[in-house]
C-alpha cells in the first residue's frame, strides 16, 4: 500500500510536470516575465525622469526698504521685483517678467546671522504656464545699514507646472545701496551678471577658435 501511494505520488507529479510543459503553459509563463520585465522597465523609467535637477541662474533687480527693531532686521521688497536674466531652465522666461519676493527677516550680523524663520517661498516667478520658485531656508550672512544691505543663504528651487524639476538644493544672494535704508536691489549683484557674460563670451572665442583649427 506504502509503495503503490508512492506511485501514486509519482506519477501525478509527472503528470503535473507535463501540464507545465504544455505550449499554452509556457506560453502564459512567457506572458508573466513579459509583464514583469514591463513593470520593471516602467518603474526604471519613472524613477529617471523623476530625477531632473534644475539648472541656470536667476537674476532680478527691484528695490526695497529694510527695518532694524528688537535686535531683527527685516529687508521687504517693493514688488513686483523684475526678472532681468537667466541661464539654464531660466533661459526661457522672458526679461521684464514680474517677480514676487517675500520679506527676509534675521537677526545678527555679519557670518552669524540666523533667519527667524526660513522664508517658502522667498521669490516666485509665474511664466508659460509654470511656477518657478525659490525657498531659502538659511543664511550665511547678513548685513544691513542705512546705506546698504548684503545676504548670501542656501534653500531649494523648484519648478512645477508645464515644465517640471525635482527641488534643487541653491544658492541666494542680493546686494542693495541707498540711503535712509531704501535700497536698489541686485539678486546677485550685477557685478556677477558681469562676470557671467564675460565668461560665455570667452567660451564662445574658444569653441569658434577650436572650430578653425
Amino acid at each position: 500500500m506504502l509503495s503503490l501511494c508512492s506511485h501514486s505520488h509519482v506519477l501525478s507529479g509527472r503528470n503535473h510536470q507535463q501540464q507545465r510543459n504544455t505550449p499554452m503553459n509556457k506560453y502564459t509563463q512567457y506572458l508573466k516575465h513579459l509583464c514583469l520585465a514591463a513593470v520593471m522597465l516602467m518603474t526604471a523609467t519613472t524613477q529617471h525622469a523623476q530625477e531632473i535637477p534644475i539648472t541656470g541662474e536667476a537674476f532680478f533687480t527691484g528695490s526695497g526698504f529694510g527695518m532694524q527693531s528688537g535686535g531683527i532686521s527685516t529687508l521687504t521688497f517693493n514688488n513686483p521685483m523684475t526678472f532681468t536674466f537667466g541661464t539654464g531652465d531660466y533661459s526661457v522666461i522672458t526679461p521684464g517678467t514680474p517677480a514676487t519676493f517675500a520679506p527676509i527677516s534675521w537677526t545678527g550680523s555679519g557670518p552669524s546671522a540666523m533667519l527667524t524663520a526660513p522664508v517658502t517661498p522667498e521669490w516666485t516667478i509665474i511664466f508659460g504656464g509654470s511656477t518657478y520658485q525659490f525657498d531659502l531656508l538659511a543664511v550665511s550672512s547678513a548685513t544691513m545699514t542705512s546705506t546698504g544691505v548684503s545676504l548670501s543663504g542656501t534653500g531649494v528651487a523648484t519648478v512645477s507646472g508645464a515644465t517640471t524639476r525635482d527641488p534643487t538644493p541653491y544658492q541666494f544672494s542680493l546686494e542693495g545701496t541707498g540711503s535712509g535704508f531704501n535700497y536698489t536691489i541686485a539678486v546677485p549683484e550685477p557685478q556677477t551678471i558681469a562676470l557671467l557674460v564675460s565668461g560665455v563670451a570667452v567660451v564662445l572665442l574658444w569653441a569658434r577658435r577650436c572650430q578653425r583649427i
